[in-house]
């Protein structure tokens, strides 16, 4: 064979095509423990369990096509006719993401709830109700009113005794402000209750004296006593109204329109007087102030009997400091005056009487009501500290009982 044959014979070679190993159509590997035979041909598997095509998975953007499809953070749509949820900021990242009209947010309702939460019953019904009133379309307005009916029927249910204790679960309506009781100040708080006491001055000063309340609510009640003040012993009776009574601010404001019938010397007098008062932690202060008018009848000497309006100003300060539940201390005064230029008496002064009252005050049982002391009992000494025509009374000492007949 020539060279040239060679060559020729050389470049066929390298120019033919390699043969496959397998056939076209199939490839087998076979082993001792498995078989994988993979075939261009159909297999046992249904056309359903194949996966489908990378086509298959293309959405068509046309919008009739996404006809029916939900957004899944959307939720439900509104029914129509209702007004759709505002939207919460469950984060609390921004206070003020909801804007919409009459809406709250998280943040704003959480802050809420951690402030009434931590007032009685009837406070926290009260807030809730301005809370609504302020955000009508509270997303939480479901389970605020669940919350406000479940405060209704604490305050109006029967009250009932804790099983396995004897303690009585009384209604938030009915729970009293145990607020202290002043010794020569008439009583502010509306109670049922009965007093008693005397007052024993030197150098004959004797007073004694008893008054009994009832309370028909936590606001009104009206009493009836005797008692001998500075013009004679006489009976004093009346109604007594709260317009202000709060556990939450601790505050009592209150009025009673009474009136005295004084004995010796005989006459009717309309005594009006307002009085506050206030707790601050452990200390209950109050102001009492008023005005007796006297319908006085008094001999005119030949021109006979008249009838004259005389004026006295009574009132005080009272300041009670609890040391512990079962005794603390007391401090007060009392103011009483009255006007006598019309009478001619005196050189045209003013009958003064003022004195200052100390002492201590003691608790000594408890109810089984929480909070509540039926029994309030005070003891001191009264010293005159401004007077004016008046010498029988240099000084007593004092002790008072008040025994609360709440159920």
């Amino acid at each position: 064979m020539t060279s040239t044959s060679r060559s020729w014979l050389l470049a066929a070679l390298l120019m033919a095509p390699v043969p496959s190993l397998a056939g076209p159509d199939d490839f087998e590997i076979d082993d001792e423990d498995d078989d994988i035979v993979f075939d261009d041909e159909e297999t046992d598997a249904s056309e359903e369990d194949r996966p489908e095509r990378e086509d298959d998975l293309t959405v068509d953007e046309n919008e009739d096509d996404l006809e029916g499809f939900e957004d899944p953070v959307g939720g439900e749509e509104p029914v129509e006719g209702e007004e759709p949820p505002a939207p919460t900021d469950l984060l609390g990242d921004d206070p003020n993401a909801n804007q919409t009209l009459g809406a709250d947010t998280e943040t704003l309702y959480r802050q809420t709830n951690g402030r009434l939460s931590r007032l009685p019953a009837d406070e926290e019904l009260l807030g809730w109700e301005e809370y609504l009133a302020t955000y009508p379309n509270s997303v939480f307005r479901a389970r605020i009113q669940g919350r406000m009916q479940e405060l209704e029927t604490e305050l109006y249910e029967t009250p009932t005794r804790r099983p396995g204790t004897g303690e009585v679960q009384v209604d938030a309506l009915d729970k009293q402000l145990d607020f202290a009781h002043a010794m020569q100040l008439s009583q502010l708080n509306p109670r049922t209750r009965l007093q008693v006491g005397f007052e024993w001055g030197l150098t004959d000063y004797m007073n004694l004296f008893a008054d009994y309340e009832k309370a028909f609510s936590q606001r009104i009640s009206a009493h009836a006593g005797i008692r001998r003040r500075y013009s004679g012993f006489g009976l004093e009776l009346g109604p007594r109204f709260a317009l202000v009574k709060s556990q939450r601010t601790q505050t009592i404001v209150s009025v009673w329109p009474d009136i005295h019938v004084n004995l010796n010397p005989a006459f009717p007098a309309f005594a009006p007087k307002i009085g506050a008062g206030k707790r601050f932690g452990k200390l209950d202060a109050q102001l009492q102030g008023g005005v007796d008018l006297e319908i006085r009848s008094e001999s005119d000497g030949a021109a006979g009997t008249t009838t004259k309006l005389r004026t006295r100003y009574s009132g005080g300060v009272s300041l009670y400091y609890a040391a512990s539940d079962t005794v603390g201390f007391f401090g007060e005064t009392y103011l009483n005056l009255r006007p006598v230029e019309a009478d001619g008496a005196f050189d045209g002064g003013t009958f003064t009487f003022h004195v200052v009252s100390f002492g201590l005050k003691f608790f000594p049982t408890t109810k089984n009501r929480p909070g509540e002391r039926p029994i309030e009992v005070n003891t001191g000494a009264t010293v005159p500290v401004a007077q004016n025509y008046w010498q029988y009374h240099y000084g007593s000492i004092m002790g008072q009982m008040n025994y609360y007949l709440e159920d």
